[in-house]
């Protein structure tokens, strides 16, 4: 019986974990109401950073001797370089002004984190045959998903540059 719970637990932890992380950032995003375009470049520039950085990272926090439990080093220095660039931006940057717009640009960055951190997650978290499955069913959307959001973050990065302000101008009085 006990037996037959602890395989049932672990086939659908890892959706339980993805679901966490896009809760998590979906939430975090609404209460700062940052910009997604912003929180969006800094996530694929973490996920940059995390690919070419990860090792050395690693190699420093294992020097450090940074508590990290039963996360691999390098696990734990793709998921750091991946969070650090938007956990900066969450506290500073440009927001939106629309409540709907906020929650859009929340529910893109949540998605988009959640994607990013799918690779360092999968090695984590204990998976078996259905999980597998779920995430091969997934895997062929992933790459289409992520570029329709970087596209959409750079938009909207551009729209936060390009939207027209509300500017007073002096009249130069000759």
């Amino acid at each position: 019986m006990y037996n037959n719970i602890f395989w049932y637990n672990i086939a659908i932890m890892m959706i339980i974990v993805i679901s966490v992380i896009t809760i998590v950032l979906f939430f975090l995003s609404v209460l700062s109401r940052r910009r997604f375009g912003t929180l969006g470049l800094s996530l694929t520039a973490g996920a940059l950073l995390a690919s070419t950085m990860a090792k050395d990272t690693s190699i420093f926090m294992a020097n450090l001797e940074v508590p990290t439990g039963s996360i691999p080093y390098f696990t734990a220095a793709q998921i750091l370089l991946i969070i650090l660039p938007p956990s900066l931006l969450l506290l500073n940057g440009p927001s939106y002004s629309n409540r709907l717009f906020s929650v859009f640009g929340s529910i893109c960055f949540a998605l988009l984190g959640t994607l990013l951190l799918l690779g360092p997650i999968s090695v984590i978290v204990p998976y078996d045959d259905q999980a597998r499955s779920f995430l091969s069913f997934i895997s062929p959307y992933i790459n289409p998903t992520l570029a329709i959001l970087v596209g959409l973050a750079i938009i909207d990065m551009w729209l936060t540059h390009n939207s027209p302000a509300l500017k007073t101008h002096k009249k130069n009085n000759r």
